[in-house]
């Protein structure tokens, strides 16, 4: 135990004789300890430091390449940070594209299904319906036919008559409707009211005005002249109401043409009728009715012109007769009335054949210009269409085509001169030619309906404000035509209030015949 404290102590000695430590040695007693170790301090009292490298200097040339190679880092960086940016705003595009066409898609979708649960809805709902309103008719045909069984038993019970009063049904109807003579022969009426190679079926002058209006109802070899025009002025006006339910003949200006030519086909028409019903009555009266019906062809033949003018012509035509086309058409109607009447006038002192021409070289004349227009765009269509499928123009080529056939029919009397005494009541020459002429007009009307529709654009830009003098035209053309019959007609009745100065009829004329 003793040799460790001899080796301590020794250790001690030896860190002492070094002078790194100091020992100082302690009451035992007192402290507890033997010994106190005290370090020495330094002697220079710090740390030594190693000397600092010397720096070495820079060039210039050094500094801007560090600088140059320190700018082109910078770029890098500065470049892959924004190529990372764009490629950020690319992936955030094809995203929000995505996000867009998806949410349209579901828009889409989401409305097709709604679509077609509409359409479903609404088939079975007007499927419902119709269930429902066959039903209703069921019932309402039930109600009618009930209701009408009802009303026949009532009008049987009303109408239930005795014997007696049957036998007075014949009496009655003879007092309403009194006997009409019977027709004659051509050989008993006077000449003027004779027609070529028709022998039978005339009635006969010199009754009352109440006669011709009943024979309206009877058989003669005026009553297919009669009926065909009047038919044909019931249907014009049936047309022209029809019209009016969708066009503003009073505020349009360029609806006035249109108008004009309804109301002239109608006014022809009707003249017409009255002149074949009435010419019988008497002489003056076969002279005034017939130029009443030249007056309404005059007016027709104006009519025609201006709708033919105004609504079917072509821009290159138009550019060719604008200043002359509706007074020279004026002109020719007036012209055609005159010739009509002066040839009827003067027919006792003229051939047969230049009767005839004084009517038709004039309506001639007046047809070449008035048809002009429709002709030409005719040409225009087949020129630029092979076929020509335009509906208007189809209308107007059957125009040309019945007014044609009618005007053979007018100018020559066949077939009456092939069979003398067979077509007296049906099958004459001038029937036929009625016929055709209202079905010329017919469809006249009818083109001009369509084209007034489907070519307002070009005829509004051709004609502007030319509606009210064309109208105030149609109006002196018509003034002049009357006047120019009035003058005939007198003339007529003086020359023959110096050849038979008896006693007149209602109108002035002689009755001795």
């Amino acid at each position: 135990m003793m040799e460790p404290r001899h080796s301590n102590s020794q250790y001690s000695a030896e860190m002492a004789s070094s002078g790194e430590i100091l020992v100082k040695e302690l009451d035992k007693r007192a402290s507890g300890q033997a010994f106190e170790v005290i370090l020495a301090p330094d002697a220079k009292g710090e740390i030594p430091l190693p000397p600092p490298k010397e720096k070495k200097e820079m060039s210039l040339e050094e500094i801007q390449k560090k600088l140059e190679a320190a700018e082109e880092r910078r770029k890098s960086h500065e470049a892959e940070v924004l190529k990372h940016l764009a490629e950020k705003r690319e992936h955030e595009k094809e995203v929000l594209k995505k996000a867009m066409e998806e949410n349209n898609n579901f828009s889409k979708t989401a409305e097709e299904k709604l679509n077609q649960k509409m359409e479903a809805n609404k088939e079975n709902r007007t499927a419902r319906m119709a269930a429902l309103n066959e039903k209703f008719k069921e019932k309402d045909k039930k109600l009618e036919e009930f209701a009408m069984a009802t009303v026949v038993m009532e009008q049987i019970g009303r109408l239930f008559i005795n014997a007696q009063q049957l036998r007075q049904i014949p009496q009655l109807l003879e007092s309403a409707f009194p006997t009409l003579p019977c027709t004659v022969k051509a050989d008993d009426v006077p000449w003027v009211f004779r027609e070529p190679h028709i022998i039978g079926g005339y009635r006969q002058p010199d009754h009352s005005w109440r006669y011709y209006f009943l024979t309206l109802f009877q058989r003669h070899n005026e009553a297919l002249n009669v009926w065909t025009h009047l038919l044909a002025a019931f249907i014009i006006l049936v047309k022209c109401q029809e019209l009016s339910e969708t066009v503003d003949f009073l505020r349009d200006p360029h609806a006035q043409p249109l108008f004009i030519v309804l109301l002239s086909a109608f006014t022809y028409l009707s003249c017409s009728a009255l002149a074949h019903l009435l010419n019988a009555k008497s002489e003056l009266s076969h002279y005034t009715f017939y130029f009443l019906d030249y007056v309404g062809v005059a007016i027709y033949q104006y009519g025609s012109a201006l709708a033919h003018f105004y609504y079917a012509i072509e821009e290159g035509w138009h550019a060719r007769v604008r200043g002359i086309f509706l007074p020279a058409a004026a002109f020719l109607a007036w012209f055609s009335c005159f010739g009509c009447c002066y040839g009827k006038y003067a027919s006792p002192r003229l051939p047969k054949f230049a009767h005839k021409l004084f009517q038709v070289v004039p309506s001639g004349l007046a047809y070449c210009l008035d048809i002009s227009p429709v002709l030409h765009r005719i040409y225009s269509c087949h020129q630029q269409e092979r076929g020509c499928s335009n509906q208007a123009v189809a209308y107007h080529r059957y125009q040309v085509l019945f007014f044609l056939v009618s005007a053979y029919f007018f100018a020559c009397p066949h077939p009456e001169r092939w069979l003398p005494g067979r077509c007296d009541f049906i099958g004459q020459g001038h029937q036929i030619f009625h016929v055709f002429l209202v079905l010329c007009t017919l469809v006249q009307i009818e083109a001009t309906r369509i084209d007034y529709i489907e070519r307002r654009p070009l005829y509004e830009r051709l004609h502007g404000n030319l509606a009210h003098d064309a109208v105030a035209l149609f109006v002196f053309t018509a003034c002049c035509s009357a006047l120019t019959a009035f003058y005939v007609r007198k003339r007529w009745r003086f020359e023959v209030a110096l050849n038979r100065p008896e006693s007149t009829d209602g109108f002035g004329l002689s009755q001795s015949h």
